[in-house]
């Protein structure tokens, strides 16, 4: 059950880490240090880099949670990492950048960047051969041991989809209905 706890912080507002789903801060104690929580984002991002849908997919619990406006909740590794592999299929000339992550314990707020070319069906979209620009942040929660238990993406995909030609509107700036 998600639940807000009573005290946030102006940081847990700014990054929406209160948003995570937890209700008690202590219940998850970290184990990695702040040094090796950057150091496995580091090369979650460089995963990200090289399409590797497989490292990606290990990076989550086995019974993690995934929220996504492209797929909505998804649970489990094995699916998880269905919709990594998805969109690496989809979307050819992908390039990520990660701006600095934020750590706060056993939680990471990473911003990022991606440029994809729609390339084949996707979502029931036949290719557009359209590029879009996708500026988000990923929130993640992780285990003691490190693995992700909670992922939530947050990004535009209403504009992703403009950007593509699959809704009505200019390629830059608003909608125009």
């Amino acid at each position: 059950m998600r639940t807000l706890r009573a005290s946030v912080t102006p940081r847990e507002v700014l990054t929406g880490l209160h948003m995570t789903g937890t209700t008690d801060d202590s219940y998850r104690e970290p184990t990695m240090s702040h040094e090796q929580v950057e150091k496995h984002f580091r090369d979650r991002q460089r995963a990200w880099v090289r399409h590797d849908a497989e490292t990606l997919a290990r990076g989550h619990a086995e019974h993690g949670i995934l929220r996504t406006p492209m797929f909505g909740v998804v649970r489990g590794r094995e699916h998880i990492g269905a919709t990594y592999r998805l969109l690496f299929r989809a979307f050819s000339g992908q390039q990520f950048r990660f701006d600095p992550m934020v750590i706060d314990g056993h939680r990471v707020a990473l911003p990022m960047m991606a440029s994809v070319i729609h390339t084949t069906e996707f979502l029931g979209l036949a290719p557009t051969g359209q590029r879009a620009e996708i500026e988000g942040i990923f929130i993640d929660e992780l285990s003691p041991d490190g693995l992700i238990v909670s992922e939530h993406r947050i990004y535009d995909f209403t504009r992703a989809l403009v950007q593509l030609g699959a809704l009505p509107g200019g390629r830059e700036g608003p909608l125009h209905v």
